[in-house]
């Protein structure tokens, strides 16, 4: 049996095929005979033809009984030999072997006795009974034997075929199952490359395959035009290696070998595998990076005949690390200068800058790098130290040292703190016109300019130039130069202080025996080389005491001293190095800690020296801030500002804090603080105003931040309240809302100076000024909304009102009509000297002053009717002076001042007369009887933004050219809650029955679409100004008047066309008796069906045009 259980016989037969080649297999073992069915045909076909020869001789007795045995006996010789050849050829079957040649064998025995006592007995010899008993005995049991062990034999080849069966039906479930198990594999193949195409597309990666031998891409993938801006079909290993590939940096594994070498090694097959990154030139001109991952393809020969590979776009990762390899050559250059500058000596320092100019210039590429000092106080500014790249001349001898005020615009921005950069000549302003010639003659195309600040003054600038027209100062050059400028500022103020204190041995001890902070030198080994009074002062110890005191133990633990000692040795210089001390009494104390180390004359650590600061109360003070503004955050309105202030002031430790609104209710000239809560030591103050003119307060509002250390109600005298209180020390700083508008101040102010270091109580107001900056604007917003609402809620209300007046108005005037109308009907009944004439006289003078009431009604609704002409504002003027010359008080006196020329204006006449007429009224009212005057004044103006903003429907007319009248009197004024009425109906400051005066005039203006204001002063008098828009129409000409012919009377129709009866009636009725013929219609709609019947024969039409 095969390791697989089948028999290769079997598979012959079937003509199976091996899984693994295709191939029929090769037979192991069973029947391994190539000639078995050629000798079993010829076996078969002999014996037959023997018995077939024996039975017929038999038949036809031609040979004889003795032959015809012969050939039964040759028959079964062959039939055994057949057996015996059979059972010879099974291999790997013993028991059937030995069955088959065995039966066989005894097959042939048993017959040939039979033969055998045939043949003697035809020779006619007698077998004796016991003879032919043994030979028929053994005749049967051979035979018997024989078919015994046949059977047997043919039951085990039985067993065996089944087995065989058993065994090929289990190899055709294999292969269903191998085949099965290839599809599956195929199909994961297939999912496998569909997933590592994706791959491919998703990580922009483009993949190839070359031919060697043909030096040509046999594939490439879509994305290669994206990479490079090539068509795939555009290129070839030639245009890639020649023209695409600008550079090529080989994998690590391989850096520092030649490129050849390795090419040479790629080709020979050395190298297997390889990976490099291209800088390649796009087909538009680009520069990008790639990266080329690559394999070999080896041909039979074990030689490569090929490559696939991808290509990777690294130019945003190369551009990263570009710029990440530039920000730490950044901070390695700024590291390495500030570690050369910490322990400097005064002669290395002009070396130093020196060194660090042109390092600071190489990196940033620039053509000159250059440091200015101000001197004599500014007056003049001149160059200390400069670097000029090779082939650049240096700055002119006449332009190392220049007034500044030659160079204003410069000058005064570097002085402000500000970086000035230009990145072209062009980029000057106007007011730099100075700087341009200087510019041009040093060829000079773009510059940066960067200030140095040295204990908040602006001591010179730092500054980089090149001759390129259009540089561009990123920020991290604006940065390195600020750094560097601090540094060099630093190290020149260091330099300054070292020979000023190397000047005078005793100026310099004096110094340390008076400086307020701890200053120490320590050993390595902790013996105290020499303290000040203020380190004695500081931990307790009286100068007996630290002479035999170790150093060390001023530190609160040993894990503190470990730390201190390992970070200063390490650095070899601490700066504001916070770290817990502790004081002889055992109390431990917050201190920020600057120091240095002292090297012997071999270099070795010998000593730490340093200066030491109490920050325990900052500590506690930032912690209390913290706490505070937890406590206030939940507040709002005047208890948060109450409770800021009073923080305020005790975390900087001051007297006075103050929070105040700045309020404008004139302009810049009259500004105003207004307290919002201020904190007088020990209570909150009273609220107060303050007048910011040529005050401290004045002076931080326009700076942003001020801080004045003493002197201060000195330097500002007129400063009431500073005066008052003697303040000497003053720190304010502005509010802003989000647009960064001003909108208040927060001040702290004291008696005496600040206790805080001034640094850290500006960093705390900063804080504070956010949090009051951010609540006053919330204020601020809410109640300008709440002033909207109520000006929304005022202009809904007149609307309403002049709705409401304008209805009854038109209703009034309907009943007038009727009753104006019957009168006149009753005068015309009635006899000239009828009694009752006089009574229908009073009627109708009662009814006219009351249709005046509805007019004003009307015009304060804005729908009163208008007759509209071209009028001269300066003739309608003049009539109104005429009509009042006897109306106006004697004690008043009317001027005018009327522009001439003016343009014409749109306008009724008689309108516009009542609103003059009215005003000027009032205003010799309000003048009573003191004297005074009326001024009346035109002019011609254009309303706009710019014009001031005292009209009161300022929103409802247009920008444009206006006709403006003002009528002034020095009378009593008006007080603002008067002004905010007076146009409101029925408001009045005089007897009853005036109330709508201002409203109708309002009214009147508005139906002109003009506008109206109004300014007073309470005793001083008021201003009412009155715009009408220039007509927009050219002036008619004059025409002459033919005279008037009569007309024929009581003839014609007449259609009237009005929604009340009483009206109807009257008019009909008057009309009538006129000779008129009358239409009535009670609607619009009836009226025009009547006039579109009949409108040949209509003469006249009567509408009511309020009609709805």
């Amino acid at each position: 049996m095969s390791k697989s259980g089948s028999d290769p016989s079997l598979r012959k037969i079937l003509n199976l095929k091996d899984l693994s080649g295709g191939k029929p297999p090769i037979p192991t073992g069973g029947i391994d005979h190539p000639s078995l069915p050629v000798f079993l045909l010829c076996f078969f076909i002999t014996a037959i033809s023997l018995e077939f020869f024996a039975e017929l001789a038999e038949s036809v007795d031609l040979i004889g009984r003795p032959f015809e045995t012969l050939l039964n006996l040759l028959s079964l010789l062959i039939w055994g030999a057949a057996g015996i050849y059979v059972g010879l050829a099974i291999k790997e079957k013993p028991a059937l072997r030995f069955a088959l040649v065995a039966g066989s064998c005894l097959f042939v025995f048993s017959q040939v006795g039979s033969v055998l006592e045939d043949l003697i007995r035809f020779s006619g010899v007698a077998i004796p009974p016991a003879t032919a008993l043994a030979i028929n005995i053994f005749e049967k049991g051979s035979r018997a034997l024989g078919w015994g062990i046949f059977f047997i034999g043919l039951y085990l080849m039985v067993i065996e075929l089944n087995h065989a069966r058993n065994l090929l039906s289990f190899e055709t479930e294999e292969l269903r199952k191998e085949i099965l198990r290839r599809r599956q594999t195929e199909a994961e193949l297939r999912n496998k490359e569909d997933i590592y195409r994706q791959a491919i597309a998703q990580a922009e990666a483009v993949p190839y395959q070359r031919d060697y031998l043909t030096n040509s891409y046999t594939f490439l993938g879509e994305g290669i035009e994206k990479l490079t801006g090539y068509p795939s079909k555009e290129i070839t290993p030639q245009t890639w290696e020649m023209e695409i590939v600008q550079e090529t940096i080989l994998d690590p594994e391989h850096e520092g070998r030649p490129i050849q070498e390795v090419l040479e090694d790629i080709r020979s097959g050395k190298i297997n595998r390889w990976r490099d990154d291209c800088r390649i030139r796009t087909k538009q001109g680009e520069t990008r990076w790639c990266t080329d991952s690559s394999i070999q393809i080896l041909g039979e020969d074990g030689k490569p005949v090929g490559s696939v590979g991808i290509l990777q776009d690294i130019t945003e990762k190369k551009l990263a690390e570009e710029e990440l390899k530039q920000r730490i050559e950044f901070e390695r250059l700024v590291i390495t200068i500030s570690a050369e500058f910490l322990q400097v000596t005064s002669e290395q320092i002009d070396e130093r800058i020196f060194n660090a100019l042109r390092s600071v210039g190489e990196f940033a590429k620039v053509d000159r790098c250059f440091l200015y000092r101000f001197e004599e106080e500014g007056e003049f500014a001149s160059i200390t130290h400069e670097w000029d790249r090779e082939g650049v001349a240096a700055i002119k001898e006449e332009l190392r040292t220049v007034p500044t005020r030659d160079y204003s615009w410069l000058i005064r921005k570097i002085s402000n703190g500000e970086v000035v950069q230009i990145r072209a000549q062009t980029g000057l302003p106007e007011e730099a016109r100075n700087e341009n010639p200087l510019l041009g003659e040093m060829r000079i195309g773009s510059f940066v300019f960067v200030p140095q600040i040295l204990s908040g003054a602006v001591i010179g600038f730092i500054g980089f130039d090149t001759a390129e027209p259009d540089r561009a100062w990123p920020d991290h050059t604006v940065s390195l130069l600020r750094i560097i400028g601090q540094i060099f500022a630093y190290a020149q103020g260091r330099r300054a202080n070292e020979l000023a204190i190397l000047s005078s041995k005793e100026r310099y001890r004096t110094l340390f025996e008076n400086s307020h902070d701890a200053i120490y030198m320590i050993e390595r080994d902790g013996a105290i080389l020499d303290v000040n009074p203020a380190f004695l002062d500081l931990f307790g110890y009286t100068r007996e005491e630290v002479q035999n005191l170790d150093g060390f133990t001023i530190f609160a633990s040993n894990e503190e001293r470990v730390r201190f000692q390992t970070e200063i040795e390490n650095e070899e210089a601490l700066k504001d190095y916070e770290i817990v001390f502790r004081r002889k009494n055992g109390k431990r104390m917050d201190g920020l800690l600057t120091a240095s180390v002292r090297r012997d004359g071999e270099g070795r650590i010998y000593a730490y020296q340093g200066i030491i600061r109490d920050i325990t109360e900052k500590k506690k003070a930032e912690k209390s801030f913290r706490l505070i503004v937890e406590g206030t955050s939940g507040t709002t309105g005047e208890a948060f500002f109450s409770s800021l202030v009073r923080a305020l002031a005790g975390v900087i430790g001051v007297r006075y804090a103050l929070v105040a609104e700045l309020v404008e209710p004139e302009g810049k000239s009259s500004r105003k603080l207004k307290s919002l809560a201020w904190w007088s030591g020990k209570s909150f103050g009273e609220p107060v105003t303050i007048e910011l003119e040529e005050t401290a307060f004045e002076e931080a509002l326009e700076r942003g931040l001020l801080y004045i250390p003493k002197g201060v109600h000195q330097r500002y005298p007129r400063s009431g309240l500073m005066d008052r209180l003697e303040i000497q020390c003053y720190m304010g700083i502005r509010l802003t809302d989000a647009a960064g508008t001003p909108i208040g101040l927060l001040s702290v102010f004291d008696g005496k100076g600040l206790d805080m270091d001034p640094r850290t109580a500006e960093n705390l107001l900063r804080i504070f000024a956010a949090r009051a900056s951010a609540e006053l604007s919330r204020i601020q917003s809410e109640t300008t909304r709440l002033e909207l609402e109520r000006q929304m809620f005022e202009s809904q209300k007149i609307e309403s009102l002049g709705v409401l007046a304008g209805g009854i108005a038109h209703d009034f005037n309907n009943l007038l009509t009727s009753i104006l109308g019957n009168v006149c009907l009753a005068e015309y009944d009635l006899e000239e000297d009828s009694p009752l004439q006089s009574y229908l006289k009073n009627i109708e003078l009662a009814t006219q002053r009351a249709a005046d009431l509805a007019q004003q009604m009307l015009a304060y609704s804005g729908r009163s009717k208008f007759v509209v002409e071209q009028l001269q504002i300066n003739d309608i003027l003049e009539e109104v002076e005429e009509l009042l010359a006897v109306a106006l008080p004697k004690n008043v006196v009317f001027q005018k001042d009327l522009a001439p020329d003016l343009p014409l204006l749109d306008g009724d006449a008689t309108q516009l007369r009542q609103v003059f007429m009215n005003l000027i009224i009032n205003a010799g009212e309000s003048i009573g009887n003191k004297g005074g005057k009326v001024l009346t004044t035109t002019r011609r103006v254009m309303f706009d933004e710019a014009y001031p903003d005292e009209v009161v429907n300022r929103d409802e007319i247009k920008v444009g050219p206006y006709l403006e009248v003002k009528i002034a009197d020095t009378g009593c004024g008006m007080d603002e809650e008067t002004r905010s009425k007076i146009f409101d109906p029925f408001f009045t400051t005089k007897f009853t029955g005036r109330g709508l005066g201002l409203a109708a005039v309002l009214g009147i203006i508005r139906g002109h679409h003009g506008g109206i204001g109004v300014h007073s002063v309470v005793g001083e008098g008021t201003i009412f100004t009155i715009l009408l828009p220039v007509s927009q129409k050219t002036a008619p000409k004059k025409l002459e008047q033919s005279p008037l012919k009569p007309t024929s009377e009581g003839r014609g129709l007449i259609l009237i066309v009005d929604d009340e009866e009483s009206v109807q009636s009257i008019a009909s009725k008057i009309l009538e008796r006129a000779g008129y013929d009358i239409l009535v219609a009670g609607d619009g709609f009836e009226g025009l069906q009547i006039f579109q019947a009949r409108q040949e024969e209509i003469d006249l039409v009567l509408l009511d045009l309020n009609m709805p």
